[in-house]
């Protein structure tokens, strides 16, 4: 069998693990670059064409990742952001000041900011509070059946401020409790081969760099969906996956079913009672 055919035989999750895994919710609170209509009025359109496609407005590729792996996994919860994060950061406590980001980098000021008039506060106030709010609903839901599992998904840029190289390729943060995003670590680490900066990553062959607590740590603001809604039932991580290997449909698959494969083993390693083996892997 070619090298690339058993990488991805080896990444698919068997039936079993689905079953016990997929009691799995997953965020993608950075997925959408999308506007409100009434903020074009506020001057935003030439600066928007500017960031709309960069990493300020969006995480790029991490919507499309996060449905591949909720279709493998079979689990139909995934919360998307709507907006863009320079509107409102769901990722951010309201009350931090950079739910609302006054600046998008090198691209200067951000024009909707700060929030236009009351109402407009409110309407951001009232988007980021119905998020989090449909978040806790679906994960007791889901906890009424049993552990859960949170996946708060996103997507990072290769060159992080002010254009350092990132060597790695896939990070898993651990806030929180962190045996279950230890665990999920552990299970890309076994399924991939490190790869030297001058090599290029390649996600059908799994030559992927696989960091704990990169590009951010633990105790990064960026965080706060896993910190917020962990729970005694809830097992939680976060996975950043840089952006340049989510810019096609097979390279998002390959590592959707990387990912799928290492949460489905990590569930069973860390949530699910021992099972008898079968034939079904």
């Amino acid at each position: 069998m070619p090298e690339s055919g058993l990488h991805c035989l080896m990444s698919q999750p068997s039936e079993r693990a689905k079953r016990q895994a997929s009691n799995m919710v997953i965020t993608v609170p950075h997925g959408s670059a999308a506007l409100p209509h009434y903020l074009d009025c506020f001057g935003a359109t030439a600066f928007w064409k500017a960031v709309a496609n960069t990493h300020f407005a969006s995480d790029r590729g991490a919507s499309a990742l996060g449905r591949n792996i909720a279709a493998i996994m079979k689990t139909s919860d995934v919360l998307e952001g709507s907006l863009s994060r320079l509107v409102v950061d769901l990722n951010r406590p309201i009350e931090d000041a950079s739910a609302m980001p006054s600046e998008a980098g090198a691209h200067g000021a951000n024009p909707l900011y700060p929030p236009q008039d009351r109402g407009d506060l409110a309407a951001r106030r009232t988007y980021h509070q119905a998020f989090h709010s449909d978040v806790e609903s679906i994960l007791a839901r889901r906890a009424a059946a049993g552990d859960v599992v949170l996946i708060d998904q996103h997507s990072f840029d290769r060159y992080g401020e002010p254009g350092v190289y990132r060597g790695v390729d896939i990070g898993v943060c651990a806030p929180a409790d962190a045996r279950y995003a230890l665990a999920l670590y552990d299970a890309l680490l076994q399924r991939c081969t490190a790869r030297a900066d001058e090599i290029a990553p390649h996600p059908e062959m799994r030559r992927l760099n696989i960091r704990l607590n990169e590009p951010y740590s633990a105790d990064h603001p960026g965080a706060y969906i896993a910190r917020r809604h962990a729970s005694p039932r809830v097992a939680c991580a976060v996975i950043e996956v840089c952006d340049d290997l989510l810019i096609d449909k097979c390279s998002i698959q390959s590592i959707a079913r990387l990912i799928a494969a290492a949460t489905a083993e990590a569930t069973i390693a860390v949530l699910s009672p021992p099972v008898e083996n079968t034939n079904d892997a």
